[in-house]
């Protein structure tokens, strides 16, 4: 379970291949099968079953022979599918489409979401009995925001990848900048930028001035004149990591900033102008406002 762009499929290969020295590995993305090809492509299907069934195919559990099936967001999966694949859990056994005879079936399975399936369960958007048979062991993994210690060795592991003349070096100035960025598309989204970085920049050495030009949305953490200053006076390493006390402060205290200036041991007031300073308030309000009604993590 985690956010998009986390690497769930990633943590289901490398569990493939510590458990399976045949390295047998069928992914199907659920929200991408529609109801007309689902069967066919999980079950299989008989030749002339249907316009366009050609030939005899085995589907996805028949294949994977004593191998693994991955499906991708199976919290998108709709309810009719959810039935039939529970069906298949419970007597491993699928009927290929076009066909009544069952086929014994031997496979392990791992199921990805991004979905919270606790609340679709109460929702009504995803089956209980389904739910509690694929969740025997549940592996979470974090957004990228919430282990951004990770980043310079995720940094370093994607540049060892790239062609040699492609190869840049990261200043600690712009990993620390990197570091700033609440990275909404995860892992997915800090390759994409590092891509771009390496494609871009003629220089061997990639400095902050060019993650501002790849990432314009990392600007925004110093647009105030405030900030820059303090950029200026501390560098961006320093600056950044005292954005993040800050942000771990206020998640903590669900956007209480009266509990956050505790949390730090500051007066509400110095929590105040600093954490202005840093990005993360936009205004200042009365003691009679409400803070616990904001959400952890929005600027408030």
């Amino acid at each position: 379970m985690g956010e998009t762009g986390t690497g769930k499929e990633v943590v289901a290969q490398t569990i493939v291949r510590l458990c399976d020295s045949a390295n047998r590995f069928i992914p199907i993305h659920c929200g991408a099968v529609t109801d007309s090809l689902f069967e066919s492509e999980l079950f299989g299907h008989t030749k002339g079953s249907f316009t366009g069934a050609v030939s005899d195919k085995v589907g996805a559990f028949e294949a994977a022979g004593k191998g693994f099936v991955f499906l991708d967001e199976i919290g998108e999966m709709p309810l009719n599918q959810q039935a039939k694949l529970l069906r298949v859990l419970q007597e491993r056994t699928v009927q290929r489409v076009g066909d009544f005879a069952p086929i014994k079936v031997n496979f392990r399975m791992i199921a990805a979401t991004n979905v919270q399936v606790e609340k679709a369960v109460v929702q009504g958007t995803f089956r209980e009995d389904l739910y509690y048979r694929i969740a025997k062991n549940i592996i979470k993994i974090p957004a990228l925001r919430d282990r951004i210690e990770d980043l310079p060795e995720l940094v370093n592991w994607y540049i060892a990848s790239v062609p040699h003349h492609r190869k840049k070096k990261f200043t600690n100035e712009a990993i620390a900048l990197l570091q700033a960025y609440d990275w909404p598309g995860n892992i997915r989204q800090l390759n994409g930028i590092i891509e771009a970085l390496c494609s871009r920049c003629t220089d061997n050495v990639i400095r902050d001035k060019d993650v501002c030009q790849a990432l314009p949305e990392v600007t925004k953490i110093f647009t105030s004149r405030t900030t820059k200053s303090l950029v200026g006076r501390y560098g961006t390493q320093l600056l950044t990591n005292e954005r993040r006390k800050f942000e771990k402060a206020i998640n903590e205290a669900r956007g209480d900033r009266t509990e956050a200036a505790k949390i730090l041991g500051l007066s509400r007031a110095t929590f105040f102008r600093k954490a202005k300073d840093l990005g993360l308030v936009k205004e200042r309000r009365t003691y009679g406002d409400s803070d616990a009604s904001h959400e952890p993590g929005v600027m408030v």
